[in-house]
Order: structure tokens, then sequence, then C-alpha cells
């Protein structure tokens, strides 16, 4: 966990360079490994940027919604899934996968054929689905004290 701290246009180059100095010593480093955060947040650092005139950091050829971490080889990605929880997570995207339960918890799969006469089915699957990490001690994660 990077330290907790309330993230906004005042501290958020400090934060992003505290996630950058949690990130686990085997990944130090690996540019595989990404920052993401939400747009609110993403807007809010990349217009630091702009004020503190590090217009160097970030090109037009680049798109909205990634920028390279100052002084390091992480890129950092706006995700919308983290828009306005002032949430960050540093890790390789192979590290996080999504998972659901259909295990008999809440689920809810029905096939069906349509009454119109046509040989049309229908498929409704209901579940609860979530990112679960395969390596926790190689997530580096930040959240507003």
């Amino acid at each position: 966990t990077a330290t907790a701290s309330t993230y906004n246009a005042t501290n958020c180059r400090t934060i992003i360079q505290n996630i950058i100095s949690n990130i686990p010593a085997a990944l130090q480093g690996n540019p595989e490994v990404k920052i993401f955060m939400g747009y609110p947040e993403y807007t809010i650092y990349i217009n630091k940027l702009a004020t503190d005139n590090l217009y160097h950091k970030f090109g037009n050829e680049q798109a909205y919604g990634e920028v390279l971490a100052e002084n390091s080889p992480y890129m950092i990605k706006a995700v919308h899934g983290l828009d306005s929880t002032s949430k960050i997570v540093a890790c390789l995207p192979t590290n996080v996968f999504q998972g659901c339960d259909l295990e008999n918890e809440d689920e809810k799969v029905d096939l069906f054929q349509f009454t119109d006469g046509t040989q049309n089915v229908g498929l409704n699957i209901q579940l609860k689905r979530g990112w679960q990490i395969a390596i926790p001690s190689e997530i580096v994660y930040y959240a507003n004290a």
C-alpha cells in the first residue's frame, strides 16, 4: 500500500512517485507494469504536469487517458472502473483477471427458444463478477486516507 493521503492537484505528483517507489523490487524497471487510475484523477495529474510546465512529459501523439509517469518506464492508464474513487493500482496487467461466481451462489442461466415460430434461441446469464489478483504481493494500491 502506498502512503495514504488525499489525492489532489497539490500532491498528485508526489503520490505517483510514492506508488512507483513501492513497486516490488522484482518488478522495478519493467515497462509492462501499468498504473491504473480513474479519468478524474488522471485529469488532475496531467493538469498538474501542465501547471508545472512539464509539457515535455506528454505529447500530442499519445491518446488521452495514458501518459508515461515522470522519471519512470511505467505508463499511467485512465480506466472508467476507477472514476472518482481516488484509488490507484500499479501492477502487471497479467496479474489481474476477471472472475465470476458460477458455482450455485447467485447465478442464473436460462437457455430458451423464442415462441414466435422461428428457430431463434435466447440465452440469459446473470452472475456476479469481479477482479481477482494472482499475486497480491506484486500489487501497489493507493486510496485516499
